[in-house]
């Protein structure tokens, strides 16, 4: 009989020599203080889930420690079991009969392809397996998927595919997010055609303020046109006074 500990990094830990060190002796340390004389050895096993580098960190004590060969005799060293999910040789990942194999899947191909297709199988574990990858990957295909899978428990499906299920609820994103995108394209358009809109009417007025200032036969008529054009642009009583002020100004 054995201990098996599994622990999960996404990134890499130079002192992880040391943690297992600490875990591996904190269970043997419960074996001596329980009475059955029964003793069993304990394996821990990094699950590496990096898909951009590979671990480089020290996988033993002796390493990070930088124990002198002289003395290396006399310390007890402690070696790191790093499985780097990401680099799995396909023969490798074919041992992962589980829902897991997912993950190790959607690893191996971000790090080569930058992208995930996924096979078409079925999940066994749908939410664990969905909160899971969300967590460790990030990717908000599984976020909105999980909104999918409450809606599809509630007309009872129990067998679900992975690839259909995460392409519709890719899909439904991308519907959604170009929806949002015209609401907010045509509110922003509208705004901006406003101040358009309002800069091109003062630039107009201004301009006709101006020729009316210096044609003083036709003062009266052009004041006229002032008028009725900075009316028509919803302009303030102030603006209206700024501009009354320049051509009254120049008369």
């Amino acid at each position: 009989m054995c201990l098996v500990g599994l622990e999960n990094q996404t990134e890499m830990d130079y002192d992880m020599a040391l943690r297992v060190f600490g875990y591996e002796g904190a269970d043997y340390r419960k074996q001596l203080l329980k009475r059955k004389k029964e003793r069993y050895f304990v394996i821990t096993i990094v699950l590496y889930y990096g898909t951009d580098t590979r671990w480089t960190a020290p996988l033993d004590l002796f390493s990070r420690l930088n124990v002198p060969e002289e003395f290396r005799e006399h310390v007890n060293n402690c070696k790191v079991n790093v499985l780097e999910l990401a680099w799995l040789t396909d023969e490798e990942a074919a041992y992962f009969k589980s829902d897991f194999r997912f993950v190790v899947d959607y690893l191996r191909q971000v790090r080569a392809n930058k992208d995930y297709v996924p096979e078409e199988s079925a999940v066994e574990h749908i939410d664990e397996m969905l909160k899971l990858m969300e967590i460790f990957t990030g990717d908000r295909r599984f976020e909105d998927a999980q909104k999918k899978l409450e809606k599809l428990r509630e007309k009872g499906e129990e067998k679900i595919m992975i690839r259909s299920f995460l392409q519709d609820a890719e899909e439904r994103g991308i519907e959604q997010g170009i929806a949002i995108g015209e609401e907010r394209g045509i509110a922003i358009g509208e705004k901006r055609g406003i101040v358009m809109g309002e800069e091109r009417g003062r630039g107009i007025a201004m301009g006709i303020a101006q020729e009316a200032a210096r044609n003083k036969a036709e003062n009266e008529r052009k004041r006229e046109e002032l008028m009725k054009l900075v009316r028509s642009f919803g302009m303030s009583p102030e603006q209206i006074k700024e501009f009354t002020v320049i051509y009254d100004g120049e008369n």
